[in-house]
């Protein structure tokens, strides 16, 4: 089975509408393709009722409105990509008819995920190998079931303690939009290229694609790059480039140095697209490289795995092995009664915490009211805006300080707000009035110019 080629799948996550929309474009050709053949882009098929990036995010978005739950960085959409290698088609001298291929692999997409959750399928020939692009909106239905969990029970009279019991509850059904559901996992995603190369490829030969594989990503962009410079594949040179030229009355022919500059800058273009062809050649022997160290890493990987697994495996016997049942419970209450009180611990710690924060408060506060007693109107008002407004909101929190506020109020400085009006170098206003002064009333007091209660 060795020299049969490998079913490819992957699948890529899209938790953003930006990321879906950079997506379509690129499928739909809606954005300049570098590596695709505009000549044969009409020949790209659609499978699907959304043929468009506008119908296909639409699609999604519907879809997305159905689900009960949705995390704000929830994956709205998977896109699937199935192809093989190039050579494996017919088009290109291989076995493999693209499109039975792919059929088969569209249904396997939506047995896996649902008919209605499959918003596209778009099939591309316009590209040097033909693939298959399959949009998906990860929705899960969960039935309804019953779930146990640990709750707070009884406390025990004689100890005051409080054991922990193990209740059912019943989770009703729901729809999940969750990706991880189908790749969350490493076991997962294996799994899925186990299944699709089985159930598949080999029904079309192909097969799995080695595990574990010790394979680096290439660039797609730097290798199409590549690709591109490298289309022409040998030299192209015309007889009449290795004539020499005379000039228009023929006075004068061309020297060895003059032909020469001129036929290496007639080909240096032909040249450096040879020499991108080396560049993939070189990508390609070394990912050669890369598959060979694939089989011993994944041997060694399993020595390893295998050994843990042995050593957690003892360890859990020589935890339990040899306790009854009854003594496997008592452990468990032991255990509930040291959680019980680190909880107990952390709330005392919580406690003391929020005392201590509150006793700093309470003592910059007494030093606020100190200051405001022993402070001058004129003191108060030549301090900066910041100084003095958190001891003015004071004195406006504080009844036992209202006496201390009439005080600044009445020395013609302040204003209600605690703004400066009149700055201490200036003298106080004069007062002209024959009447014996007595106390003034402040001037938030004051009535103003409208009688009666405005409305």
């Amino acid at each position: 089975m060795s020299h049969l080629h490998p079913a490819i799948i992957r699948v890529i996550k899209m938790n953003s509408y930006a990321k879906l929309g950079s997506s379509l474009a690129h499928n739909y050709r809606t954005m300049r393709v570098p590596h695709a053949d505009e000549k044969r882009t009409h020949l790209n098929e659609d499978w699907k009722p959304a043929k468009t990036p506008t119908a296909v995010t639409a699609a999604i978005r519907e879809r997305v409105s159905t689900a009960d739950r949705i995390a704000k960085r929830a994956v709205i959409a998977l896109e699937y990509l199935v192809s093989a290698p190039r050579e494996a088609f017919s088009e290109h001298g291989g076995h493999l008819d693209w499109r039975p291929y792919f059929k088969d692999a569209l249904a396997w997409i939506e047995q896996r995920h649902g008919t209605a959750n499959v918003i596209a399928a778009n099939i591309q020939l316009d590209e040097t190998t033909p693939h298959l692009v399959v949009y998906v909106c990860p929705l899960v239905q969960h039935p309804e079931r019953k779930r146990q969990r640990e709750v707070a029970g009884k406390v025990d009279p004689a100890t005051g303690k409080q054991f922990r019991e193990r209740r059912e509850f019943v989770e009703p059904a729901h729809v999940a939009l969750s990706a991880n559901h189908y790749m969350g996992s490493r076991d997962k995603l294996i799994k899925l290229q186990s299944d699709f190369a089985e159930q598949v490829g080999k029904r079309h030969g192909l097969r799995r694609g080695v595990e574990r594989s010790a394979l680096t990503h290439v660039d797609l962009k730097t290798y199409h790059d590549a690709l591109m410079r490298g289309f022409q594949q040998r030299l192209d040179i015309p007889p009449e480039l290795l004539k020499p030229k005379s000039s228009m009355l023929g006075l004068r022919r061309e020297s060895p140095e003059e032909m020469a500059a001129r036929v290496t800058e007639a080909l240096q273009t032909q040249v450096e697209g040879l020499m991108a062809q080396l560049a993939t050649a070189q990508m390609d022997r070394q990912r050669a490289k890369e598959w060979e160290r694939t089989a011993a890493r994944a041997r060694e990987d399993l020595v390893i795995e295998k050994g843990a697994h042995q050593k957690t495996h003892k360890q859990l016997v020589s935890l339990v092995g040899g306790l009854t049942d009854q003594q496997v419970q008592k452990v468990k209450e032991y255990r509930q009664g040291i959680l019980h009180k680190r909880q107990e611990a952390k709330r005392q710690r919580e406690a003391e915490e929020k005392a201590r924060l509150e006793q700093q408060r309470l003592e910059k506060e007494r030093a606020m009211v100190d200051r405001l007693r022993q402070l001058s109107p004129a003191g108060l008002a030549q301090l900066s805006p910041e100084e003095r407004a958190p001891l003015w909101r004071l004195l406006a929190e504080r009844r036992d300080l209202g006496e201390v506020q009439d005080r600044f109020l009445e020395s013609g400085y302040f204003d209600v707000y605690g703004r400066v009006i009149r700055t201490a170098e200036k003298s106080p206003p004069q007062d002209t009035s024959t009447e014996k002064p007595g106390p003034k009333m402040p001037e938030w007091l004051k009535p103003s110019g409208n009688s009666g209660p405005s409305m």
